[in-house]
């Protein structure tokens, strides 16, 4: 999103959700309240559903002898940091076919949590209510169903649920980015699918001369992460006249890897 406070995750259809994604991110964008993040998400959230629904009674040219579109399929996640609330917050942004319009559901804390825990996390897609039981399960395996908050335990779900390979509709690497209290947010790179795999950002992996600025995480070792070194040019670039062809090559200082590639212009 072109505001730095908060993130937007969907499942379900992309063709369906990719439209009304690109969409809300214009409308930030093209209005400084809400990109200079002046209007607190909770507007956002409320901006968001507005748009959703204009975009719906925009389609048109349906199949012949359909009088309305069919009821989306996709949901969205919503959260991020409300300066308003001084709290982080998530919504459930869905279709309801009984009114016929894009509506949202706040994710609400777990109950039956000790005095001081505080656990909010949302799962969404077709083996959403799978992914809870097995975050229960393993919260109830390191002994913290009802203590403390949550740390990597919900990635280390998606991670296990990728690689089992038991899940058609979850795949890929997972992409992980987290949103600060200051109003900021911070992607991830996760090396996939093990620490010695491709690194991947936003769930694309890096090209043979990419370094992502960004920590890099360990899927098997979620809780650590670090900032990789930055590249310096070993040599300066040769251009060819006329071709548009330059050779780079880049060392890091601790020779972790050299990349020798060609762009052509």
């Amino acid at each position: 999103m072109p505001r730095s406070d908060c993130l937007v995750a969907f499942s379900g259809s992309t063709w369906r959700a990719y439209p009304l994604a690109l969409q809300l991110a214009n409308a930030i964008e093209l209005f400084p309240g809400s990109r200079r993040r002046r209007a607190d998400i909770s507007e956002l959230r409320k901006h968001s559903l507005r748009v959703f629904e204009q975009m719906m009674t925009l389609l048109n040219d349906l199949p012949a002898g359909q009088t309305s579109p069919e009821a989306p399929d996709t949901q969205f996640l919503m959260g991020g940091f409300s300066w308003k609330k001084s709290e982080y917050r998530i919504w459930r942004l869905h279709f309801d076919a009984h009114l016929g319009r894009y509506t949202f559901a706040p994710i609400r804390e777990w109950t039956g949590q000790e005095e001081g825990a505080r656990k909010v996390v949302a799962f969404s897609g077709d083996v959403a209510q799978e992914a809870a039981d097995r975050l229960r399960t393993l919260l109830h395996e390191r002994g913290k169903m009802t203590q403390g908050g949550l740390d990597m335990e919900p990635f280390e779900v998606l991670r296990d649920m990728i690689r089992s390979g038991l899940y058609p509709s979850v795949g890929g690497a997972p992409q992980l980015a987290k949103v600060y209290r200051y109003l900021q947010v911070q992607p991830f790179v996760v090396m996939w699918p093990d620490r010695d795999g491709t690194p991947h950002a936003y769930g694309r992996p890096a090209l043979s001369y990419e370094i992502f600025d960004a920590p890099l995480l360990d899927p098997d070792a979620p809780a650590e992460h670090h900032r990789p070194r930055p590249r310096r040019p070993k040599r300066h670039a040769e251009a060819t006249a006329g071709t548009g062809l330059c050779e780079v090559d880049w060392e890091q200082e601790e020779d972790d890897w050299e990349v020798n590639d060609r762009y052509e212009s």
